[in-house]
């Protein structure tokens, strides 16, 4: 909360009775800007005084909150009571004391006052008279309508500070300032009419986001196939509206950033910098998500085998999907999954899909190809890029190399084994450092929960250190790691996936060729078993369905533990996966990956995790499907080489 304002109020105890109406605010962009406003530009005014500073700021604030109350009352009169009116009242009617406080009745502040509600009184009889009868809505009548309806109400705002100042130097600031002011409102303009599309279909509230929906769907012939808000909305995304939307407000906040920066105003430049990053972002988010769109498109969802399970063949459908697999390799030579606020995961998808083939006995050019990339030190152990590294991507690549070829550098070792805790628990991220940074979070925001040691990263670490001899000390302790994070109920819990079958998995594989390890094994066999429906599937117990990646996994786990016991279950898990492969060779895959908020460390504790893409206490899909399909195709390939007779 700002000195100006908090100080008016201790100061004026006279105006008690509007402290609620001030104070308890939604912090959003406008609100933020407005309450701070007088704050931000003080520097340039020096020889104000404060309590002059306090009334103004008080007087900018209230202005904008009694603005507020009578344009929604404009907007929809017919829910609004008498009281939003006293509001409104109360409000305006003390601000203008205060002005009238500050500047005397011939001050040329009144004439800009006065010119500022005029403007901005037109502008609301024109949005409700006119506005919806434009039959084109160009970029400069929103431009106009945005400046006119907010900005113009700030204007005043500099000419009283000018005023107050009462010395030279006042044209050049002025128009700079209001400049600021003009590309700072469109800018927000810009987003709230993406913000508030649905509202604004529902409501018939015309805006330019609308009209350009409207046309584009007219010009396309999509009149009859786009109904319903939803549609729309998906469509403002997929048409390139939104990205285009965006970047204007982008444009916009960059101008805000040049200005800030002109004027030496510091805090109003980091501010202006933070919404232009804020941004920045947003565009990005709705380009990887218009990407995912037309990449999920493109997979067919028709069953590849239509007839009983007697009739597939285990080698067809490993020669389809292993060509699926191929077809996904990038102009990069790597696989992609999993798109988040990070962007597409590249490096970690790979070495996990690489491992996988690796391990079921496939090799595919691409294989040979990261060998000597990683041979080279020019692969890096991180979801992507701009990621840090990590200990689950060191985990697949370590795996990988041991699988494939066997030439494990001492200093590749030696970086994965950094990764390995005292407590025989394995790091996700170890570097708090790179991580914050890139994260761009401050030192108040937690990372603990993800610079702990994870159960599910150890029980991936623990099988790669059962590929290789030296390692007992290493391997020991993470074993007992394991065991003592094992459920009564016989279970792993998974810090980074939406079901425990991941983590259970792991740690059988892990365990199970040591004879010391049978109970606990036995445990989570039972467990696994249990939860096995009739189908032969097991369930994502996120989304409650069927899951072809955990029913691998579950079938992964089994295999690995005196799986001749189990030989019904494991044919029935085997048929449902071979009658769930698509006619492109894939497998349809759900929201498996859980990316919790870093100060997370429980996951149950979460209550309401999203289904997208982008942010924390989400779940994401791998949309593009090589992930989960290398995962089925690993089992196939191991079940084929034991048990089939298919």
């Amino acid at each position: 909360m700002p000195n100006f304002i908090e100080s008016f109020f201790r100061d004026r105890q006279s105006l008690a009775h509007l402290r609620k109406y001030v104070l308890e605010k939604n912090l959003n962009k406008k609100h933020w800007v407005y309450f701070n406003l007088v704050d931000l530009l003080s520097p340039l005014y020096p020889s104000i005084k404060s309590e002059n500073l306090q009334s103004l700021s008080f007087a900018c604030y209230g202005y904008f909150r009694a603005m507020l109350v009578i344009d929604q009352i404009v907007d929809d009169p017919q829910t609004k009571k008498g009281s939003d009116i006293l509001v409104f009242i109360l409000l305006f009617e003390s601000c203008i004391k205060e002005l009238s406080f500050l500047f005397h009745r011939e001050d040329t502040f009144w004439k800009s006052f006065d010119n500022a509600k005029s403007v901005y009184f037109k502008a609301i009889k024109f949005e409700k008279t006119k506005w919806n009868d434009l039959s084109v809505i160009t970029e400069k009548d929103f431009e106009k309508m945005a400046e006119d309806k907010s900005a113009s109400m700030c204007y005043p705002l500099i000419d009283a500070l000018e005023s107050l100042q009462n010395q030279g130097n006042r044209h050049n600031n002025n128009k700079l300032l209001k400049s600021f002011l003009k590309h700072l409102h469109i800018a927000f303009q810009y987003q709230d009419d993406l913000d508030d599309f649905k509202k604004d279909r529902v409501s018939h509230q015309r805006t330019y986001a609308q009209f350009l929906v409207d046309q584009k769907i007219i010009e396309n012939g999509l009149l009859e196939v786009i109904t319903g808000t939803d549609m729309l909305y998906k469509y403002l995304f997929v048409s390139g509206i939104a990205s285009r939307l965006l970047k204007s407000s982008c444009e916009n906040l960059g101008i805000c950033m040049g200005i800030a920066n002109q004027l030496n105003l510091k805090n109003l430049e980091d501010f202006t910098q933070q919404e232009f990053e804020q941004c920045a972002g947003k565009l990005n988010e709705v380009e990887l998500l218009v990407e995912k769109t037309k990449i999920k498109i493109q997979k067919s969802n028709t069953k590849r085998f239509q007839n009983s399970v007697n009739d597939i063949s285990i080698d067809s459908a490993l020669t389809e999907s292993i060509r699926y697999l191929e077809r996904c390799v990038n102009k990069e030579m790597l696989w992609t999954d999993f798109m988040t606020t990070a962007g597409t995961s590249k490096y970690w998808v790979t070495f996990y899909i690489a491992y996988q083939l690796a391990d079921a006995g496939v090799n595919l050019p691409i294989m040979n190809e990261l060998s000597q990339r990683i041979s080279n030190s020019q692969m890096a152990a991180s979801y992507n890029e701009t990621i840090p590294e990590d200990g689950d991507t060191l985990n697949f690549m370590i795996g990988f190399i041991k699988s494939y070829d066997s030439a494990t550098t001492p200093k590749t070792l030696k970086n994965w084994l950094d990764y390995l805790n005292t407590d025989g628990g394995w790091f996700t991220y170890k570097e708090e450092a790179a991580l914050r940074t890139r994260l761009k979070l401050n030192s108040g925001t937690s990372l603990i929960g993800w610079l702990t040691p994870k159960v599910c990263v150890s029980a991936t670490a623990c099988k790669m250190l059962s590929l290789f001899e030296g390692y007992n000390s290493e391997r020991k302790s993470t074993e007992d790691y394991l065991l003592a994070n094992q459920t009564e109920a016989g279970y792993w819990n998974s810090y980074w996936w939406t079901s425990p079958i991941y983590a259970t998995s792991w740690s059988i594989r892990s365990l199970s060729d040591k004879s010391e390890h049978e109970v606990p094994c036995s445990k989570a066999r039972n467990w696994l078993l249990q939860g096995q429906l009739e189908s032969g599937a097991w369930i994502n117990s996120f989304t409650n369905e069927p899951s072809a990646f955990y029913t691998a996994l579950a079938v992964k786990g089994l295999l690995a533990f005196k799986p001749e016991e189990n030989l019904e279950a494991l044919e029935k898990a085997i048929s449902w996966l071979m009658c769930q492969q698509t006619s492109d060779g894939s497998w349809q895959t759900s929201r498996i990956l859980a990316i919790p908020a870093t100060d997370i460390q429980e996951p149950s504790k979460v209550l309401d995790w999203r289904k997208s893409s982008f942010g924390v206490n989400i779940v994401v899909d791998d949309h593009n499907r090589v992930f989960t399909t290398s995962t089925v195709i690993n089992v196939l390939s191991e079940y084929k080489r034991k048990y089939s007779k298919l």
